[in-house]
């Protein structure tokens, strides 16, 4: 569980970092496109972040994917589960845990499901803008010649 939520932690800053940082140094050091890459970098980091803000306050993502790890590795080193009443019926302690941590897994394969997708809209619009960007240039191109 540990590696996935390291996993997103990873994911997230491949979209807010490497993937625009990649996008913008093919550009940096060209002539007479200052102007437009300002305007790139204004427009694009912006909306990726609001967006994924908006996100995680509507869903408290990483809220709640640091509340499942917690109970799933409390679970790990406990006989009683953290996170809920056992109440006194044939199941034993294993099976309340087993069906817990069932559970928690689906919670959190739910969350990685919502959280894949605001990325592929972050992707789709950064290829947007990066098409945007793209045709910017050639226009300046266009100009310079």
């Amino acid at each position: 569980m540990e590696d996935t939520y390291n996993l997103i932690q990873k994911q997230l800053k491949a979209i807010h970092i490497s993937e625009v940082k990649t996008e913008l140094n093919k550009f940096e050091k060209k002539d007479g496109i200052l102007e437009v890459y300002s305007q790139w970098l204004k427009e694009v980091l912006p909306k990726c972040k609001s967006s994924f803000d908006d996100y995680n306050k509507s869903l408290n993502f990483f809220d709640k994917v640091e509340k499942l790890n917690e109970a799933y590795e409390s679970a790990e080193v406990s006989d009683k589960p953290a996170w809920r009443f056992v109440d006194d019926s044939n199941k034993s302690i294993d099976a309340f845990l087993l069906e817990d941590k069932k559970r928690l897994v689906n919670s959190l394969s739910e969350l990685n499901e919502k959280y894949d997708l605001v990325i592929q809209s972050l992707e789709k619009e950064l290829a947007h803008k990066s098409q945007e960007f793209r045709l910017k240039l050639s226009q300046f191109d266009k100009i310079l010649e």
